[in-house]
């Protein structure tokens, strides 16, 4: 029955996690993918959780309006980056679209560091959304190219976790950072071990 599901979900999704988990890692194609996005997770989207509210707060001294504003620039630009990846088809050299995105991202991050104007800093948050979308859709395109088709389900579940499972050890890492060194130490470094990574 019902608790019966729910009493063997947790061991078997772990197992399935685990065993996914080994794919990627022995993958010469996923590894690298894995190891990119769970830096993104750390150096992208951890710091910016962070980073964004207290600039609008002690930047800019905007309210819960101006923070809705800014946060809502960033998934904007996904959804109209994926809609436009949708009506052109996706992207042929999805590699150098990845590199790409990856290396707007750090530009828009550093941008986002030098304490620009509140409209300019709504402008590089919504561009960092439409490299953003770019850059999820080519790794998780990436992923389900390279696993194999009975473990393409656990395979995506570990790009999940790589992804979003280490943000917040990025957020915790970026306020200690920030409260100590500034801001645009956080994002300089950030975008500089993003794009070590990268390479």
């Amino acid at each position: 029955d019902g608790r019966e599901r729910l009493a063997t979900a947790g061991p078997n999704g772990f197992v399935e996690l685990r065993a996914g988990l080994s794919e990627v890692l022995a993958s010469p194609t996923l590894r690298p993918l894995f190891l990119l996005e769970t830096a993104a997770g750390v150096f992208y989207l951890g710091p910016f959780l962070v980073m964004v509210p207290m600039l609008v707060r002690d930047v800019h001294h905007g309210d819960v309006a101006d923070l809705g504003l800014v946060s809502m620039a960033f998934p904007v630009g996904i959804i109209v980056s994926s809609v436009l990846l949708l009506l052109r088809g996706g992207v042929r050299r999805k590699g150098l679209a990845l590199a790409t995105a990856v290396t707007t991202e750090a530009v828009c991050l550093v941008a986002l560091g030098t304490e620009l104007p509140f409209a300019a800093m709504f402008v590089c948050v919504a561009g960092w959304g439409l490299a953003a979308g770019l850059s999820i859709n080519a790794a998780r395109t990436l992923f389900q190219e390279g696993a194999s088709v009975e473990r393409r389900a656990r395979v995506l579940s570990v790009y999940s976790l790589g992804l979003l499972g280490t943000a917040p050890a990025g957020s915790f890492l970026a306020g200690l950072v920030i409260a100590s060194a500034g801001v645009a130490t956080v994002t300089t470094g950030a975008a500089l071990a993003m794009l070590l990574v990268l390479v």
